[in-house]
């Protein structure tokens, strides 16, 4: 947030720099308001050049944390990669687990069937049988 204010500030003092000299290129050198325009321009480029060093300071002051960012992110990354291998292991024995509950249920005869756990055959729903259009 500060370095796009800085850098906005930089943008707003070389557009007033720009303008100031245009406006110098028409005035006459004898005239006061030349000499007011010419110390506006000297603060207007020393101010850029102040607000220049800030951008740079805090530019190389940034270096370091995004070395330190990038470092938290591959550890991140690592631990990500950790979970996703042993979320993909659990699962396996989950579908281990659950093919070795499923042959292990008796399955009731007829069209509709469900493993005898909690649900009898006679709770079962008996599907019609499938009509053929013509």
């Amino acid at each position: 947030a500060l370095i796009s204010k800085l850098q906005r500030e930089k943008d707003v003092l070389k557009l007033t720099i720009r303008d100031l000299e245009t406006e110098l290129k028409s005035t006459r050198k004898t005239e006061r308001s030349f000499t007011l325009k010419c110390q506006e321009l000297n603060r207007t480029k020393i101010k850029l050049k102040e607000v220049e060093e800030q951008l740079t300071q805090i530019k190389s002051e940034d270096a370091p944390d995004t070395k330190l960012i990038s470092g938290q992110l591959q550890q991140t990354q690592d631990e990500v990669q950790g979970l996703r291998e042993q979320t993909g292991r659990l699962e396996d024995k989950i579908d281990l687990l659950l093919n070795h509950l499923s042959l292990s249920t008796i399955e009731p005869p007829g069209r509709a069937s469900a493993p005898v756990t909690r649900i009898s055959s006679a709770q079962c729903v008996k599907l019609p049988p499938i009509k053929k259009g013509k």
